[in-house]
């Protein structure tokens, strides 16, 4: 690679759309609020512009890509009832990773595959990315690189979506890939894009909801006395209520509850029976409703009609149309969604959504010293009814300021490009669990039976002690390191492996306790001159830095002053 990158360049992974912007690293763009970012506007078989392709892949009879984005749709749709095409979303791949989904995934005929459905959506998307960027007379060691995750994913989480990156083609060398936690990336494009709004101003807190279309975010931030950096004050919460929910309702709510008939099959099996007979019909309809989601006025008193495509009009037949008149005042050629029905799956997500702002907003004001920020981002806050319960519940004009830039559902992927180009606004992170190895200590009362053991030194000791690297929620420097000191238990170890753990307690006494989790190994291997060393004098150093978004851990050998430097490698969760 060139001595600087010429290039920053980033890619939003999201759970509706996914795309990339880029832009050129030169003096005139070193100003982040004149900065020129590009982005795509266009995609095969799109039904409208927009800044991102859908997040889809089409699979064919032998389980390989046969189409992405909007095109995975359209051919999708045009199967017939004996298609062998199958259709995964972005709403299966990005929540696959999701904490949390572990049961379900574990029943799921795809548990275990989504991490490479990822990476080859990720390798069609870089591809795209790269040439435009090459045509400009660029090359692909010149460009550093942003990847979008959301903040509240664990470890295990961020080391996947590494990892599906790298195998899409993307850089393998940490400083040339960096992932971006979404509402601070979110926070960066929003600062430049209300420049002299007030979250430049040292001490202003800002309260990030980043709402796309899988997760909703919260994290708040203090504007540092320079007026640049930013401080993350409380630590990332959020939860699985995006836009595409409000999706998920309308077909529970609407279509299946429409399309049922009294003394026959349940709607939700009549619509699955459809969508095999004529795959894409659910997909379609969704689309449709997408479109209206977006335009969706809540001061409009009229009912909005999602239109019965000919293939499902022709399914249903005069039974079919009879019950679902019967259910809209004599309608059999659409659905109808009354104002109330619409505010009323809206609300199914927004109710718990607003729950969460809540209790983040509560936190964020205590000893705030002046107002806070209210920040909407993601493509969920283009949305009027959004804006409008967000504004009403918590602007009070005084101490709460709600506040959107323009073209919300851009904020991640410019803000990426943001991250890429500079990633140095951000000095203390907070950790989101505690994190810890396992250490032998002299065996105490109470200590469990099964992990006593006899070093080489004759010392019983309990082996399952959890030794604290920093605790949930503590803030952290960036670039912060984190020391310990161990010695080998056993005379002839060549090589002394550490286990890394973490857990949602404060202070944890065993790696054994409910609720902790391996998350991975490190393993030093010790030369030969240190194992010749009595026991005692063979110590290992081992530090950690937490204050990135991926953890760094480095081990070095004290005698001979040899340094191992990685990243943790996280066990997977399935």
């Amino acid at each position: 690679m060139s001595d600087e990158p010429k290039v920053a360049a980033a890619i939003d992974f999201g759970t509706y759309g996914s795309g990339y912007a880029w832009a050129v690293k030169c003096d005139q763009n070193d100003d982040p609020v004149a900065r020129q970012i590009l982005s795509r506007d266009q995609w095969s078989d799109q039904p409208v512009t927009y800044p991102k392709n859908r997040t889809a892949l089409l699979l064919d009879g032998k389980a390989t890509v046969a189409d992405w984005g909007h095109s995975a749709l359209k051919k999708y749709r045009q199967q017939r009832g004996d298609g062998t095409g199958e259709l995964v979303t972005g709403l299966q791949m990005k929540m696959s990773l999701a904490p949390g989904n572990e049961a379900v995934l574990a029943k799921d005929s795809l548990a275990g595959r989504y991490e490479k459905l990822i990476s080859a959506y990720l390798h069609k998307l870089y591809s795209l990315a790269l040439e435009e960027i090459q045509l400009g007379g660029f090359q692909e060691d010149e460009i550093v690189w942003c990847l979008t995750v959301p903040a509240i994913w664990d470890d295990q989480a961020r080391e996947a979506m590494r990892r599906a990156a790298e195998q899409a083609g993307l850089p393998t060398e940490e400083h040339r890939l960096h992932l971006g936690l979404e509402p601070e990336v979110a926070v960066q494009y929003a600062r430049n894009a209300l420049a002299g709004g007030g979250m430049d101003r040292a001490g202003t807190r800002i309260l990030v909801v980043d709402a796309g279309g899988g997760t909703v975010d919260t994290t708040a931030y203090q504007v540092e006395p320079d007026g640049r950096r930013l401080s993350e004050v409380i630590r990332a919460n959020g939860d699985q209520l995006g836009s595409e929910y409000v999706n998920l309702a309308f077909g529970k709510e609407i279509l299946e509850s429409r399309l049922s008939r009294p003394g026959h099959s349940d709607g939700a099996s009549r619509l699955l029976d459809y969508e095999e007979k004529a795959p894409g019909l659910f997909h379609g309809l969704l689309q449709e409703f997408e479109r209206r989601k977006t335009d969706f006025d809540p001061d409009d008193p009229s009912d909005t009609d999602i239109f019965i495509p000919g293939k499902l009009f022709r399914l249903m037949g005069n039974e079919g149309l009879d019950a679902l008149a019967s259910r809209q005042n004599g309608v059999d050629d659409a659905f109808v969604i009354s104002r109330d029905d619409f505010l009323g799956l809206f609300d199914q997500v927004l109710d718990p959504m607003m729950n969460l702002v809540e209790r983040q907003l509560e936190r964020a004001l205590v000893g705030a010293p002046g107002n806070v920020r209210l920040l909407g981002v993601g493509g969920f806050a283009q949305s009027r009814y959004f804006q409008r319960r967000m504004a009403e519940r918590f602007d009070d004009g005084d101490r709460v300021r709600f506040v959107v830039p323009p073209l919300p559902a851009r904020a991640v992927l410019h803000g990426a490009v943001h991250f890429a180009y500079d990633p140095s606004e951000f000095r203390i992170r907070r950790t989101r669990y505690t994190y810890g190895c396992d250490v032998c200590r002299p065996f105490e009362k109470g200590d469990p039976p099964d992990s006593k053991k006899t070093d080489d030194g004759g010392v019983e000791v309990c082996t399952t002690r959890f030794r604290v690297f920093v605790h949930i929620g503590d803030p952290v420097e960036v670039d912060e390191e984190v020391k310990r000191v161990y010695i080998p238990m056993k005379n002839d170890q060549t090589e002394m492996p550490f286990p890394i753990y973490r857990t949602t307690e404060h202070d944890p006494r065993y790696v054994t306790d409910r609720g902790t989790v391996r998350m991975g190994t490190l393993v030093v291997k010790l030369p030969p001159a240190v194992r010749k060393l009595p026991r005692a004098e063979r110590k290992v150093e081992v530090s950690m830095r937490f204050g990135g978004t991926q953890i760094k851990v480095t081990a070095k050998v004290l005698e001979t002053g040899e340094t191992l430097e990685t990243s943790v490698r996280f066990d997977p969760r399935w």
